[in-house]
């Protein structure tokens, strides 16, 4: 275990390892690679910054307010996010997407995931686990990558007048109780 009071990478910065370091004041990670099977954890009361990153295995845990910007996220390997505070997804010229081989990365929010920034679209690509709240204030979001929300905990999802929210690629299980308000759209994408 280390901990870290900052962590500011601004180009390619490389972390990898096994072990898990906590960020305690400040984050901002934009360019580069985080990879192993250890985690990192941005602490509550922690802003930052996470854009133009590859993750390859590794788990970034958000307790804290974490901002996706202006370009892309790949998970790779298995890597995951684990939202547990809140992840502003507010870039509209990339996406958070998965590539490669081996295990599923998965996107699990415990927290809110929103969107608050632009009138354009967020692509999230990767498969999402939406346990508490996927909100969109401005602009769409789009999920690609399927995913589930309802199965352990209730998660909602909303959207404001005149945002909204897309599940177009990829298999979605939404429980039987989740709440679901404004625009919401379904695309089949299966050519039937």
């Amino acid at each position: 275990l280390s901990t870290l009071s900052g962590l500011n990478i601004e180009t390619s910065g490389t972390l990898s390892g096994a072990g898990t370091v906590d960020v305690s004041s400040s984050f901002s990670w934009t360019g580069g690679t985080m990879s192993g099977s250890g985690s990192t954890v941005v602490g509550s009361g922690v802003s930052g910054t996470l854009d133009r990153v590859t993750l390859k295995e590794r788990t970034v845990v958000n307790e804290g307010t974490l901002t996706f910007p202006e370009s892309y996220l790949v998970l790779r390997e298995g890597a995951e996010i684990k939202n547990q505070g809140t992840f502003d997804a507010n870039s509209e010229a990339g996406s958070i997407s998965r590539e490669g081989e081996g295990a599923a990365p998965l996107i699990v929010n415990s927290g809110t995931f929103q969107k608050t920034v632009g009138t354009g679209t967020t692509t999230v690509v990767t498969a999402i686990d939406n346990e508490k709240t996927i909100s969109v204030s401005t602009g769409q979001l789009e999920f690609r990558g399927g995913g589930n929300s309802g199965q352990s905990h209730v998660g909602s999802w909303s959207a404001a007048s005149g945002a909204g929210i897309v599940f177009s690629e990829g298999s979605f299980s939404l429980g039987a109780s989740v709440p679901l308000s404004g625009a919401i759209t379904l695309t089949d994408t299966s050519g039937g």
